[in-house]
């Protein structure tokens, strides 16, 4: 993308995306729907257990699953990572949403979490 964008365009597209929709949304359904649907019904810890892992499978797509000429394939170590980050942002979001009261809390961590990474990514690229 670089070679036919300006780094403010990309940080400007990447961003919106990643620091209000992509917040807004997933925490809309996996703490607000999922976690309150399954808390009901199985109790807090597995709750979080549930949507931790859902989570995590939704953003495998980010570094393990990859395609080639030879089809399909599957980053154990990075998915691995993936799963593992994503239970623990899970919990965090989760914690952050239960002592708040709101989802505004998480969708606000949650935007940190991937400034963070958006930042990293950038840094990485850029030396």
């Amino acid at each position: 993308m670089r070679a036919v964008m300006p780094i403010g365009a990309i940080v400007a597209t990447v961003g919106v995306g990643a620091l209000i929709l992509t917040p807004v949304g997933e925490e809309i359904l996996f703490r607000g729907i999922m976690q309150q649907a399954l808390a009901q019904r199985f109790g807090a810890i597995a709750a979080t257990l549930v949507q931790g892992v859902a989570f995590g499978i939704v953003h495998l797509q980010l570094v393990a699953l990859f395609r080639d000429a030879g089809g399909f394939h599957f980053r154990w170590i990075a998915g691995t990572a993936t799963m593992v980050m994503g239970l623990l942002l899970a919990a965090l979001f989760t914690w952050r949403r239960q002592r708040s009261g709101s989802l505004f809390a998480s969708m606000v961590t949650h935007a940190a979490c991937n400034l963070t990474m958006i930042g990293a990514v950038i840094l990485y690229f850029s030396w």
